[in-house]
């Protein structure tokens, strides 16, 4: 967040304008809350770079998340792959804007999406009292 705050060599190539980034290079990546995001790997702190003012990272979260939920969830050719799941398990797959489009439980640990729009989803796995989030991109 705030990242480059106009430390880059193409910034000052709109020079001229009495607006955008030809006032100023600046991010102004400001007042931002980042949570509970999964994160693979080793976890630091610079996976989110925060060169803003007065933006809350949460990195309690992901750790949580990482080490708690043994959950994969893999979207491939039109379905949804659960592994680690129980029977009780049940999935809610939300549009973009947060519209749940689908609310199911996964056959065998497989959710068939044979008429999904290209978009980007969230699906939602609720299995006993944890929830994991996953996004998916369907191209």
């Amino acid at each position: 967040m705030g990242s480059r705050n106009g430390n880059r060599t193409y910034c000052d190539d709109d020079a001229g304008y009495s607006f955008g980034s030809s006032i100023d290079n600046h991010d102004f990546a400001d007042y931002n809350t980042v949570t509970g995001n999964t994160f693979t790997g080793n976890l630091s702190t610079w996976q989110i770079k925060n060169d803003g003012k007065n933006n809350s990272i949460n990195l309690e979260t992901q750790i949580k998340n990482e080490t708690t939920n043994n959950y994969i969830i893999t979207y491939y050719d039109k379905k949804i792959i659960c592994k680690n799941i129980s029977d009780q398990a049940t999935i809610k797959i939300l549009n973009s804007i947060g519209n749940v489009i689908l609310y199911t439980h996964p056959i065998e640990n497989i959710v068939y999406l044979p008429s999904i729009s290209k978009g980007i989803y969230f699906v939602l796995l609720s299995d006993s009292d944890k929830m994991h989030v996953r996004k998916i991109l369907v191209e």
